[in-house]
């Protein structure tokens, strides 16, 4: 049984799901965490009042509990080019929790891998505009599930199975690494 973490970074909401992987087989699939944002109120911006040190205390009071295992991969969801678009106090924030994020795993003795979106698709031999649809359809006819963690990707929201994306490319990554 290997294990590794899907990590899909997001301000306003987003995951950490571990895998466990059975030789070529997701064996489990478990959801450490959720982020969801409240509804924000009419003429109030989702943001409301997200500062580095707002992230750094609710996503500490998230990982810090967590019984992680140690010297494995974990897949984040971050490409630098986010800060091109969008609102830059938004890019910046998320530069931020990247940066927070990944420290925190690099100092626990994970594995943090960046991953971007383009080397998702990439990696299914997908375009790098491909749909989130496209790309969930085709990791579901590329990669084998056992029937129970079948069942928990059914039920899994969208976030989630972007986590386990992340978290299976990291542990195909690392094993490519190692052979």
């Amino acid at each position: 049984m290997e294990t590794s973490y899907g990590y899909d970074l997001a301000l306003l909401s987003g995951a950490l799901v571990e895998v466990t992987m059975k030789g070529d087989v997701i064996d489990r699939l478990s959801v450490l965490f959720r982020i969801t944002r409240q509804k924000r109120e009419k003429g109030h911006s989702r943001m409301g009042d997200l500062t580095p040190e707002t992230i750094s205390v609710s996503i500490r009071g998230l990982l810090l509990p967590l019984v992680l295992v140690p010297k494995v991969p974990v897949g984040i969801d971050w490409d630098l080019r986010d800060s091109y678009w969008g609102n830059r106090k938004h890019s910046g924030l998320k530069a931020f929790l990247a940066g927070y994020v990944h420290s925190f795993f690099h100092f626990r003795s994970l594995e943090p891998t960046f991953l971007t979106p383009e080397y998702i698709r990439a990696f299914y031999d997908l375009d790098p505009k491909a749909s989130k649809e496209l790309v969930h359809l085709k990791f579901l006819r590329s990669e084998r599930m056992s029937p129970s963690a079948k069942k928990t990707w059914d039920r899994m929201n969208e976030d989630e199975r972007d986590a386990v994306l992340l978290g299976v490319v990291a542990h195909h990554q690392s094993k490519a690494k190692r052979s």
